[in-house]
C-alpha cells in the first residue's frame, strides 16, 4: 500500500498529504487566499451552495444570474403572518433561497439582529448579510424552510455563507486591543522575508474559520484520535528498555493487498497568515477530519492502491459533515487522474472540492519512500541516517523544490494496534525561489514486513510569497490506521467490523 510518504510539495503550497496517500495536486490553499485576502468569491460561495442543494434537494430547480442565486422546491404561494400578500413558502420537502451580493453594509430593519431565525407559521425564514470591509459589499442570503429540514443542510448552508468574510476576522496590527496579537503572529521586523527557523510557529487551532481565540494544539491534543481498539496509550519501549545492539531491516513501503479493509481516521489542522509589509492582513484555518473504513479494490505492477472504497463514520469540514455516516464513496485513478465517486449519491461541491485536498492514491511512477528516506543498511535504536536528496527532488522538483536536506533517526519501538513498531522520524528543510520551510514527520512502522503504517504525525513550518504577499503556513497533521479484515490479517487480531463504532474522532 506504500502509505508511509508525507511529500512537502503539498505543505509547500498549504495543502497536506497523510499516510493514506503519497500525492494531492498542489497549490490550493495558499494562492487562493492570497487572490482573496478580500473574503470569497461570490461564486466561489454561489457554486458551493448550488452543489449542497443538489445533494439534499435534486429535484430542486437552481437559477443563476451574475452574482444572484435562487433555488426552491416543492413551494407554494401563502399569505403568512408577516405578509399581507401571498408569498412562495416551502410546504414540507421543500426548501426555498436566494443570494445576492449587494454593494455596502445591508441596512434592512432587522440589521442588528442578523444572523436571526424567524419562526413564521409552519416555516422559518433564516437571514444572514455578512460584510467585508475589504472589497465594501455584504452578501445577503434569505433560507426559507419547514421544520423537516434536515439539520446537516442548515448548518452546512450557514458555513457557506460565512465563509464570504471569513479571511477578515483577524484583528488588523493597528487595533488596540490587538497589539499583543499581531506581535505573537508577525514575522520578524529583521527581515522581510523571515525564515522559520527565526520565525516563532504559528500555532495551529481546531477552531471553525472567523474563532480567534480558540485553544492551542499541543502535540497531547493533537494526537487525541484515539485507536480504532478503544486505547488510550500505547506500550513504548525506550531505547535504554531495548537491546541496543540488535539492527531491524528498515522497510518503508508495503505491497498492498486486494480485498484487504482498514478502519481509519486521517485529521488535518492548517493555519495560513497572509503578511503585507510584515503586517497582518488575513487568516485562513482549515480543519479536515474523516475517520471510517477503508477497502482496497485494484492495484498496479508496483503493487499500490489504484482504487479504494471508503464507508465514512465521520467527514467534516471544520466540523461540518460532508457525507452523512454510512455513506461510501470511491476513490481511484482513471486516465492519470485522481477521481472521487459517491457510491448511490452525488458528491456535494464542497466534499469534491475537500476531498482532493487531503486525499490521494499512490504515484504510478518515481521515487519510492524507501529510496527518499530508507536505508538498506539494518540500523539499531538511536541510528540516524541522511535522507537521499537527489530522490526527493525528483518528486518535488515540479513544485519549485531547488534544494532538500535531511536526517532520518530510528528513535525507539513502540506497541500500536497490538503490532510491535519501529517509529522513523524525519527533519526536513526545504528551499526554493520563493519559499522555505521545515518539516518533520514520525512514522510507526510495524516489524512485520506485510503490515501497513500504523500512524504518521507531520509537523510544518513554511513562509512563501504569493503575489507580493509572505504567506506562512503551520500544518499539523495525523493519520491512523490498523488492519480489521481481509488479506494479510495480523495473527492477533480477530476479523470485526465493530471498529469503526468504537473509533472516537479527534477532538
Amino acid at each position: 500500500m506504500k502509505r508511509a510518504t508525507l511529500l512537502c510539495s503539498l505543505v509547500l503550497s498549504a495543502g497536506y498529504i497523510s499516510i493514506f496517500q503519497p500525492l494531492v495536486p498542489p497549490r490550493h490553499f495558499a494562492a487562493q487566499a492570497a487572490e482573496s485576502s478580500a473574503p470569497s468569491t461570490s461564486e466561489s460561495i454561489c457554486n458551493d451552495l448550488e452543489g449542497l442543494v443538489r445533494q439534499y434537494y435534486p429535484k430542486a430547480k437552481i437559477t443563476r444570474k451574475g452574482d444572484d442565486l435562487h433555488f426552491e422546491y416543492k413551494t407554494k404561494l401563502q399569505a403568512t403572518r408577516s405578509s399581507n400578500r401571498p408569498v412562495p413558502i416551502p410546504t414540507d420537502g421543500g426548501i426555498l433561497g436566494e443570494l445576492a451580493l449587494k454593494k455596502g453594509t445591508y441596512e434592512g430593519a432587522d440589521k442588528d439582529r442578523l444572523p436571526s431565525e424567524v419562526p413564521d407559521g409552519f416555516h422559518t425564514t433564516l437571514t444572514m448579510a455578512p460584510y467585508s470591509q475589504t472589497s465594501d459589499r455584504h452578501l445577503f442570503a434569505r433560507l426559507v424552510f419547514p421544520s423537516d429540514v434536515p439539520f446537516q443542510f442548515k448548518e452546512q448552508f450557514k458555513e457557506i455563507i460565512k465563509s464570504f468574510n471569513a479571511g477578515e476576522a483577524i484583528p488588523k496590527a493597528n487595533d488596540s486591543v490587538s497589539r499583543n496579537t499581531a506581535a505573537a503572529i508577525a514575522p520578524t521586523p529583521a527581515s522581510p522575508e523571515p525564515k522559520p527557523e527565526d520565525s516563532k510557529p504559528l500555532t495551529s487551532t481546531q477552531s471553525s474559520p472567523g474563532e480567534n481565540n480558540a485553544p492551542k494544539i499541543d502535540r497531547a491534543t493533537a494526537s487525541a484520535i484515539s485507536s480504532p481498539d478503544g486505547t488510550v496509550g500505547n506500550t513504548v519501549q525506550s531505547v535504554d528498555e531495548v537491546d541496543k545492539s540488535k539492527k531491524y531491516k528498515i522497510k518503508i513501503a508495503r505491497d498492498s493487498l486486494v480485498g484487504a479493509k482498514y478502519q481509519a481516521t486521517d485529521q488535518l489542522r492548517q493555519t495560513i497568515d497572509l503578511y503585507r509589509d510584515r503586517q497582518p492582513l488575513a487568516r485562513k484555518r482549515i480543519d479536515y477530519y474523516l475517520s471510517g473504513t477503508m477497502t482496497i479494490q485494484a492495484i498496479d505492477k508496483r503493487k499500490n492502491d489504484t482504487k479504494q472504497l471508503w464507508t465514512v463514520s465521520r467527514l467534516t469540514d471544520a466540523g461540518v459533515p460532508l457525507v452523512l455516516p454510512g455513506k461510501s464513496f470511491v476513490i481511484e485513478r482513471k486516465d492519470g487522474k485522481i477521481v472521487f465517486t459517491g457510491v448511490g449519491f452525488q458528491l456535494s461541491a464542497q466534499a469534491l472540492k475537500v476531498l482532493p485536498e487531503f486525499m490521494g492514491l499512490p504515484a504510478p511512477s518515481g521515487p519510492t519512500p524507501d529510496e527518499k528516506y530508507g536505508t538498506k543498511t539494518p540500523q539499531t535504536l538511536g541510528a540516524t541516517w541522511p535522507i537521499d536528496s537527489a530522490a526527493y527532488l525528483a518528486s518535488t522538483a515540479k513544485d519549485g523544490v531547488t534544494s532538500v536536506s535531511g536526517m532520518v533517526t530510528l528513535s525507539k519501538m513502540e506497541k500500536v494496534h497490538g503490532l510491535d513498531c519501529l517509529v522513523l522520524k524525519q527533519d526536513l528543510r526545504l528551499q526554493g525561489a520563493e519559499f522555505s520551510g521545515t518539516l518533520s514527520e514520525t512514522q510507526y512502522i510495524p516489524l512485520d514486513p506485510v503490515q501497513q503504517t500504523q500512524k504518521s504525525r507531520m509537523e510544518s513550518t513554511v513562509s512563501r510569497k504569493i503575489k507580493g504577499l509572505l504567506a506562512q503556513i503551520k500544518t499539523v497533521a495525523e493519520a491512523e490506521m490498523t488492519q480489521i479484515g481481509g488479506p494479510g490479517m495480523p495473527a492477533n487480531k480477530p476479523k470485526t467490523g465493530s471498529a469503526s463504532a468504537r473509533n472516537k474522532p479527534g477532538t
